[in-house]
């Protein structure tokens, strides 16, 4: 992580941090990893003060790993699973779209063509004609 410091003008300064590939990568990740747990809790319709007690922990702890100032580990993730009856699942997946790729194009094994966009709308190609593509939308 670099912090550097910008002069905008002759008596405004503006900070500017620059993160790493990897920085920015795991910070993506953990903010993911938060709002998921964070979803879970409301879906569950339990309290912070409910899933305290049932870890047998102090509310402040619960409230600081949902927030984010107090480190995740692999047993808290598990206990905050546990707690609201979910199971925890971790896939490593390739990325979706190299840099500056606008179409990712597949082919299946017994399947037709795919056409993949970089948010993830996978598009059939059903027909393929001098004119164009004639496509139909998953």
């Amino acid at each position: 992580m670099n912090l550097s410091v910008l002069k905008a003008g002759s008596s405004r300064m503006s900070y500017q941090l620059k993160l790493s590939r990897r920085s920015l990568k795991s910070a993506r990740f953990i903010s993911r990893l938060h709002s998921t747990i964070q979803k879970a809790l409301i879906e569950s319709g339990k309290t912070q003060q409910q899933v305290a007690h049932e870890l047998g922990v102090d509310r402040s702890v619960v409230n600081r790993r949902l927030k984010g100032s107090a480190n995740l580990t692999a047993r808290s993730i598990s206990d905050f699973a546990y707690v609201l009856g979910k199971e925890v699942e971790i896939n490593f997946i390739d990325p979706a779209a190299p840099k500056g790729t606008n179409w990712i194009v597949t082919a299946g094994a017994n399947g037709p063509l795919a056409l993949e966009a970089p948010h993830n709308r996978h598009v059939n190609i059903v027909g393929a004609t001098p004119a164009g593509i004639e496509s139909a939308e998953a």
